[in-house]
């Protein structure tokens, strides 16, 4: 896969035969989480990862019904896909859309352009969820006896009469 471009399944099979790839968009964000406060100003307390998107652009002259059912069965699986510049490879891409337009050239419009969008896709093995400190799964202690109030509403429901 070294030197090429394009969508290539996990083993390193290419999953999407064209004639050229086009383009190789790639955006990778990080968010930071803030909190209002008193008198319009806030705080920021977080910052995360968020998943990463790429868009590959791919030229089709030949076989184009065919890369279209190509493409259009691979954004409909759940597979995951890698997306391979010759810089980088980024692994574990699903699919998640795709549109095409064509493009003219010397003789009329031969060509079609296919845009491919992919997102990562995180998976979390069994086991291995983080440490989040949530009193929600923390057991049940029976720390001794517990006081009850004798503080009483003035207003109590009553039955009707």
């Amino acid at each position: 896969m070294l030197g090429q471009w394009g969508i290539f399944s996990q083993t390193g099979a290419v999953v999407l035969q064209a004639d050229s790839v086009f383009s190789v968009e790639y955006e990778h964000d990080y968010r930071v989480s803030d909190y209002p406060q008193e008198q319009g100003a806030f705080e920021s307390y977080n910052k995360i990862q968020v998943p990463w998107q790429a868009k590959v652009v791919f030229l089709i002259g030949a076989d184009r019904e065919l890369f279209l059912v190509s493409v259009e069965n691979a954004v409909a699986s759940l597979s995951l896909f890698v997306v391979v510049t010759p810089e980088f490879s980024y692994p574990s891409a699903n699919l998640t859309r795709v549109s095409y337009r064509r493009i003219a050239k010397a003789g009329g419009a031969s060509m079609i352009m296919v845009e491919v969008w992919c997102e990562e896709v995180r998976i979390v093995q069994t086991g291995q969820l983080s440490n989040t400190q949530s009193t929600n799964g923390a057991t049940s202690l029976n720390n001794g006896p517990v006081q009850t109030s004798t503080w009483q509403s003035s207003i109590a429901a009553t039955p009707p009469t």
